[in-house]
């Protein structure tokens, strides 16, 4: 095998093929399934994280590196992680401060009725039960529904 300083040196010894790797270069060659994550879950249970990379090839004359072609290949910095977080905090400023202009809420005439049924209480009442489900799914439900639940939930 090749010895990787030369490989990603000499853009004639990569591997040509017709799509990107998808799997990381250790899980390859361990043969184990591959989260597909930068770094997977195989190498950051076997504490290899940093090592955690796709192999470089060539797809129809482009180099590429995996799936994830925009992570810098580097280690990253604090510097670099303390900028993003302040990028972030000031998005999410904005977007608090912005007020109902920039909220995703849809207006309550662009829900469409059920057939036969007048608008009203009726969506009001399956919005709540939908509300009510996707907090359950997010709290992440520990326990069966007895049929009274089920009922109660079925739209």
């Amino acid at each position: 095998m090749l010895d990787a300083s030369v490989m990603e040196s000499d853009p004639a010894t990569f591997r040509r093929t017709q799509r990107a790797p998808k799997s990381c270069v250790q899980c390859t060659k361990r043969k184990i399934r591959c989260s597909r994550t930068v770094p997977c879950s195989q190498c950051v249970g076997r504490s290899e994280g940093h090592a955690c990379r796709r192999e470089v090839v060539l797809v129809k004359g482009r180099e590429l590196q995996g799936v994830e072609d925009n992570i810098p290949s580097g280690p990253i910095t604090v510097e670099s992680l303390m900028e993003e977080n302040r990028l972030l905090k000031l998005q999410v400023a904005d977007l608090t401060s912005g007020g109902q202009e920039t909220s995703a809420r849809v207006p309550r005439d662009a829900i469409p009725a059920k057939a036969g049924v007048e608008q009203g209480k009726e969506i009001t009442n399956d919005l709540e039960k939908m509300a009510e489900i996707m907090m359950l799914l997010e709290m992440g439900k520990s326990r069966q529904l007895d049929d009274d639940e089920i009922r109660r939930f079925h739209l």
